[in-house]
C-alpha cells in the first residue's frame, strides 16, 4: 500500500521532470508525410542565345589580324591570324555545347568570305575590265569583307542558339505534426510543412 509520503514524492518527481527545460536533441524526430509527385509527360524547352559572344569573338579575331599586320608579323603568324576568324566563333559554339552550330560556323566563316571575294572579283573585273591597275582587286577585297560580315551576322542570328528540352518536375511538399512541452507547463500541438 502506498503511503501519503510515497505519493507526494512521486508527484513531486513528475512535477520536477515536467518543469525541467527540454533540449532539442532530446526530442525524437517527428514523423513526416511526403506525397510522391504525380508523373508528368510535360517538357519545357529553353533556348539559350549567345549571338553577342559570337560578334565579340569575330571582333577579337579582326583585332588579332590588325595587330599582326601592324607589327609586321614574321613566319606563319599572319596565316594563324587569318585562321583565327575561322576558329574563334566556332570555339564559342563548342563551349556552349552546340556542336552543330560550331561545325556550321566553321563552314560559314570559311566559305562566305571566299564566295564574297569571288563574286566581288567577277563583278569588278566585268565592270572595269583589264585596263585597271589590278583588275578585280577592289571587288575582291570588298566582296571578301561583305562575306565576312555576312558570316558573322548569320552566325550570331541563326546559329548562336541552343535549345534544350527538360522535363517539368512538379513541386513536392511535406507535412509533419509538431508536439512540444511548454516550459511553464502544458503542451503545444501543431502542423508544419514545406512547399
Amino acid at each position: 500500500m502506498m503511503t501519503r509520503l510515497n505519493v507526494t514524492v512521486i508527484t513531486a518527481a513528475i512535477g520536477l521532470l515536467c518543469a525541467l527545460p527540454r533540449t532539442a536533441a532530446a526530442q525524437p524526430p517527428s514523423p513526416t508525410w511526403t506525397p510522391q509527385p504525380a508523373p508528368t509527360n510535360q517538357v519545357m524547352e529553353r533556348t539559350d542565345k549567345y549571338g553577342s559572344q559570337i560578334v565579340l569573338a569575330d571582333l577579337a579575331s579582326v583585332a588579332f589580324m590588325v595587330a599582326v599586320i601592324n607589327t609586321g608579323g614574321d613566319g606563319d603568324l599572319p596565316l594563324f591570324s587569318a585562321l583565327s576568324f575561322a576558329t574563334f566563333s566556332p570555339t564559342v559554339h563548342f563551349v556552349h555545347g552546340n556542336v552543330g552550330g560550331g561545325v556550321g560556323s566553321i563552314v560559314l566563316h570559311v566559305m562566305a568570305p571566299i564566295l564574297g571575294a569571288s563574286i566581288g572579283y567577277q563583278v569588278d573585273f566585268r565592270l572595269w575590265g583589264k585596263d585597271e591597275f589590278l583588275p578585280g582587286f577592289g571587288g575582291f577585297v570588298i566582296g571578301g569583307l561583305v562575306g565576312a560580315v555576312s558570316a558573322t551576322a548569320l552566325d550570331a542570328i541563326v546559329l548562336a542558339q541552343k535549345t534544350t528540352r527538360e522535363p517539368v518536375v512538379p513541386r513536392a511538399y511535406s507535412l509533419a505534426p509538431r508536439v512540444s512541452v511548454l516550459p511553464h507547463g502544458g503542451f503545444s500541438l501543431g502542423l508544419g510543412g514545406t512547399m
